[in-house]
């Protein structure tokens, strides 16, 4: 067996073990496909960032056109006018001052206070002149009971004066008529050689006496009974009258300045805020803002490339933060200018110089009584198509 064995390991070839160097060159040429496949895909990808970069500069620059083509209004319907505004009274918002000279006076007494609501003419304010005044006011009035007393006077002693002088005329008349029959008298006997000379020159001269006091008296009446030309009154009468409408104007006057240091209410509304207290100068912000808030209204800008596109008695709905749901109203005016926009959004990006038109809306009385107390709140109203 051992034999057998021997004689088969003898018959098979033996096996040649190849030595290191043998392996070099197959290693080579993977490396080398290796690199070339790297290279290959490298290229590739390449090609395609390429392509990609290009597709992307191509749709940019197709951008705009296909975005324009999108946003671009379709014939029809045109969009709805929008526009900012704010709340107000209808009356608006007045701002009261100093009536007169403010810097000469200050508050003395300040009679109404924020949110108080107020009757036309009623007090708001009054400034410390007043007392002053209303000394002057007490003495035009003395004034005017004293010229009216003098008038009654001079009535009275007109009529007096007349009936005086008229019994006078009558007495100069009597006067007359008797040194009249005692002047002929006495001329008989002196042309009898009665009398002398001298008794019927006396007579004479009463009778003259006698006449020039008539005519005296006559004077006299007639300068008291003058008339002014085109009326029944007499002269002195008139200038009584006169004097008495003189000192009336004066109080007139002093009572129109004692007004003036008391601030009214031009109508009824609401104190909306106070800019002056008691003691203080009125500045140029006013005393106070006063608004008749039971009647609302809205004011909204609206841009002027749109207000072709509004109308008189147009619905609007109007909108805020502050206010649950809407408020309905109809334009009532459309402003004739266009102005600079009062209202601006809070986007930083918004137009500050917009040219605008003011349209007023009016106010429901249920919708003005829910926003009474919300004068100058920002709103955003849209109009009805």
């Amino acid at each position: 067996m051992n034999k057998q064995f021997k004689a088969e390991r003898e018959t098979t070839p033996a096996l040649k073990v190849l030595h290191p160097d043998a392996w070099a060159l197959p290693r080579t040429k993977a490396k080398r496909s290796t690199a070339r496949g790297l290279m290959a895909l490298a290229i590739a990808f390449g090609l395609a960032v390429a392509a990609a970069i290009v597709w992307f500069a191509i749709a940019a620059q197709n951008q705009t056109p296909r975005t324009n083509l999108v946003q671009s209004p379709v014939p029809g319907k045109p969009a709805a006018v929008v526009g900012l505004g704010y709340l107000e009274p209808s009356t608006t918002v007045v701002r009261l001052g100093a009536p007169g000279n403010p810097d000469a006076s200050r508050i003395s007494l300040l009679l109404v206070s924020e949110g108080q609501s107020v009757k036309a003419g009623e007090p708001l304010a009054i400034m410390d002149t007043a007392d002053k005044l209303w000394a002057q006011v007490t003495a035009a009035q003395v004034q005017v009971e004293l010229k009216e007393l003098m008038l009654e006077r001079q009535r009275r002693e007109i009529a007096y004066t007349i009936q005086s002088r008229r019994s006078a005329l009558d007495r100069a008349r009597a006067d007359i008529n008797q040194d009249q029959s005692e002047y002929d008298r006495q001329k008989t006997l002196v042309d009898r050689s009665y009398a002398t000379v001298s008794n019927l020159e006396k007579k004479a001269r009463d009778l003259q006496t006698a006449q020039a006091t008539k005519a005296e008296t006559e004077a006299a009446l007639e300068r008291i009974e003058a008339k002014v030309p085109g009326t029944d009154k007499s002269i002195d009468v008139a200038i009584a009258e006169q004097e008495v409408l003189s000192a009336q104007a004066d109080l007139a006057v002093a009572k129109t300045a004692l007004d003036q240091a008391i601030v009214r209410a031009p109508f009824d509304g609401r104190v909306l805020s106070l800019k002056a207290r008691v003691g203080e100068r009125v500045g140029n912000d006013g005393l106070l803002e006063l608004g008749a808030t039971d009647d609302m209204r809205v004011v909204v800008d609206v841009y002027q490339s749109d207000i072709g596109r509004v109308r008189l008695g147009q619905a609007v709905d109007v909108r805020a933060e502050a206010i649950s749901g809407s408020l309905k109203g109809r334009v009532t005016y459309v402003g004739d200018a266009v102005v600079r926009q009062t209202v601006i959004n809070n986007d930083p990006a918004t137009s500050t110089d917009a040219r605008v038109v003011q349209v007023y809306v009016s106010l429901s009385k249920q919708d003005s009584e829910r926003v009474e107390k919300l004068s100058r709140l920002q709103v955003r109203g849209v109009f009805a198509q």
